[in-house]
């Protein structure tokens, strides 16, 4: 990526440079990652949540040396990402009981079978220049051996702490499972509410993945606020203090997520498309999230999908196999050519409307990929919206940085 534009806030969370250990107070200890590790101590032993990565995984079990009190008697795994339990294999100790929500299987069985294919698209997404963390990759992580599992909640002493577990499916994975001291108030959530907390939910994202259910995650949102914790620690960023702020932080994130769905539910009654709708609903002004990762026009297109399906009335030519892209030598022929297009397609940009320039430009790249005035029409449109966009989210960010270079890969030809 060009250091010289501004850098989606995600990514910094996501390739740190520095590494270190931090005590969140006197007994929770947090070793930084892609996803951060913790470790709680108590007055027989330690607990760890989660493992981070499988490269961090030696590098927390060194920088935890210095804070442990005791035999490592439980790892607990938010979610069965590889960038939370990867580090499993090196931290875990011969008397350690490894607890996970039952659907931890199904969960790596799914994304397994489907490697390749979401593999390929994350690398599309991250190849203009920066290159993947192989480490937050399910290729080489380790096969975590599991010893507890539970469906809705599992609870458990160690010394003077008490634990509680809860099921929290609403999250980035089905598995999901929150921590929670009642004696301590404090609720460890992973990335229940997503890599950024206070952002739009990334419910279906960019490289693919299951649906993620608004309601779920709404209802899970008010599970955490249901138990008043006085500090939440999320998977990636700071920790959130004081029982006033987390509590007003947590019901404007159930409202702007609930916002988003009624409104979105109430356009599909009124027989508005998808894409009206990704234009026209907004937050109000009290209920404004974040867009570091997900997007509200995102969110609305994965409401309307998750009750519509994939048929949208648009078309009946989408009930076949036959694509739209058949036509569209046909489409150019007559519109004299792929010059024509290139032109109209310039006068979209330079009226701001980059969207209707690049479906111009799709057409007549499809005819011809290496024809110049469209490649450079087309830079123009991709760097318009990257401008637009502001590079705060982040598989925006990247995406359009990759298409650009590979448009001046086909320029420099």
């Amino acid at each position: 990526m060009n250091d010289g534009y501004k850098k989606p806030p995600l990514l910094d969370l996501v390739r740190r440079d520095k590494f270190e250990l931090r005590a969140v107070n006197d007994f929770i200890f947090l070793s930084q990652d892609v996803s951060n590790s913790h470790l709680i101590t108590t007055s027989d032993g330690d607990v760890l949540v989660n493992s981070g990565t499988t490269a961090g995984g030696k590098r927390h079990k060194e920088l935890y040396s210095s804070v442990r009190t005791g035999d490592l008697k439980y790892a607990l795994i938010t979610q069965g990402h590889p960038d939370h339990f990867g580090g499993l294999a090196t931290l875990k100790e011969p008397g350690t009981q490894v607890i996970m929500q039952e659907r931890n299987a199904e969960v790596r069985a799914y994304w397994l079978k489907l490697i390749t294919f979401y593999s390929d698209r994350m690398d599309r997404i991250w190849s203009a220049g920066v290159k993947r963390d192989p480490a937050t990759s399910w290729e080489g992580t380790p096969e975590q051996a599991t010893d507890i599992v539970y469906a809705d909640d599992y609870k458990f002493e160690v010394g003077d702490r008490k634990f509680e577990l809860y099921s929290t499916p609403g999250g980035e994975t089905a598995d999901s499972q929150v921590v929670w001291l009642p004696n301590e108030r404090v609720v460890f959530t992973g990335n229940l509410f997503g890599p950024m907390f206070m952002n739009v939910p990334f419910l279906n994202t960019l490289r693919g993945d299951k649906i993620r259910s608004a309601v779920e995650y709404i209802a899970n949102v008010n599970k955490v606020k249901s138990l008043k914790p006085e500090l939440l620690i999320t998977g990636h960023g700071d920790p959130v203090r004081g029982a006033d702020l987390i509590e007003e932080n947590l019901t404007r994130l159930g409202a702007a997520v609930q916002y988003i769905h009624d409104r979105t539910i109430e356009g599909m009654n009124a027989d508005k498309d998808v894409h009206t709708l990704m234009g026209e609903i907004k937050l109000p002004a009290n209920l404004t999230l974040g867009e570091g990762h997900g997007k509200v026009s995102w969110a609305v297109r994965a409401i309307w999908v998750y009750y519509n399906g994939w048929f949208d009335f648009e078309s009946t030519t989408d009930m076949y196999y036959v694509p739209f892209r058949e036509v569209v030598d046909d489409l150019v022929e007559m519109a004299g050519g792929v010059d024509p297009l290139a032109a109209r397609a310039r006068k979209y940009v330079d009226a701001d409307s980059p969207l209707k320039a690049l479906h111009l430009l799709d057409m007549a790249l499809r005819v011809s990929p290496d024809h110049a005035p469209s490649l450079e029409v087309r830079k123009l449109a991709l760097e318009q919206l990257l401008t637009l966009g502001g590079r705060e989210n982040l598989s925006e960010t990247l995406l359009l940085e990759s298409a650009i270079a590979e448009v001046e890969k086909g320029l420099a030809k």
